[in-house]
C-alpha cells in the first residue's frame, strides 16, 4: 500500500467517523503491518458509507409532498407531482381544466354539489377512490407516502394541498392509460371545453 492510498483511507475514515483532525484519522487507519488488511478497511469503509446513505435516502415524491411548495395554494403553477401518472404533455390541459373548474383556486367549493378543489372532484364520489389509487401508487413506488395518503380519507378534497390535488388530477387522468380520464372534465359550460 502506498502512502497516497493510506492518506486517502485516512481522509475517508475521517469523513465517515467524524474525526476532528488528520492525526486522529491516521491513527484510526490500519497500516499494512497491522492485522487488518487495507482491503478489509476499504470494504469496511464502503459498507459503512452504503449503510449511512441507505438510512438517509428520502424519495423525491416524499420530499416534494412535504415541501413548502406543496402548501402554497395560490394560483396556477406547473405541477410539482412527478410520480407514475404525471405527463408533462398534459400540463396545458390541466391548466385549462383548473381555470375552467375553479379559476385556479385549490380551496374552491361548488355551491350546488360536493365538487371541490382545483379540479372540482365530486367529494362524495371521488375522495375514497382517489385515495385508494394514490395509496396503490405509493406502495409500488415505495415513496413513503402511504400514511399521508391514508389521512386524506378524512379530509375534504378542497383541503388537500397542491401536491395531493395535482396528484389526484393526474391519477384520475391516466390511471387506465394516457388520457383515459379526460372524460371526467367535459365542458360544463358550452364553448368552454379544453
Amino acid at each position: 500500500m502506498t502512502k497516497i492510498s493510506i492518506a486517502v483511507c485516512a481522509l475517508l475514515m475521517a469523513t465517515l467517523v467524524g474525526c476532528s483532525d488528520k492525526a486522529e484519522a491516521k491513527s484510526a487507519v490500519a497500516t499494512p503491518t497491522q492485522s487488518s488488511t487495507v482491503e478489509q478497511l476499504e470494504i469496511g469503509l464502503l459498507e459503512e458509507r452504503k449503510a449511512r446513505s441507505n438510512k438517509m435516502y428520502v424519495h423525491p415524491e416524499f420530499r416534494t409532498a412535504v415541501s413548502n411548495q406543496a402548501k402554497d395554494l395560490k394560483g396556477y403553477e406547473r405541477s410539482i407531482y412527478r410520480g407514475k401518472h404525471y405527463r408533462k404533455k398534459q400540463e396545458s390541459f390541466r391548466k385549462c381544466v383548473m381555470k375552467r373548474e375553479s379559476n385556479f383556486r385549490y380551496k374552491a367549493k361548488n355551491r350546488v354539489s360536493s365538487a371541490s378543489g382545483a379540479y372540482q372532484f365530486l367529494d362524495s364520489q371521488w375522495r375514497s377512490g382517489l385515495v385508494f389509487m394514490m395509496i396503490k401508487e405509493s406502495k409500488k413506488a415505495d415513496d413513503g407516502l402511504i400514511k399521508k395518503a391514508k389521512k386524506l380519507h378524512n379530509k375534504p378534497i378542497k383541503t388537500w394541498d397542491r401536491y395531493w390535488q395535482d396528484r389526484a388530477f393526474f391519477t384520475a387522468m391516466n390511471i387506465d392509460g394516457d388520457w383515459s380520464g379526460k372524460k371526467h372534465w367535459r365542458a360544463t359550460v358550452p364553448g368552454t371545453g379544453c
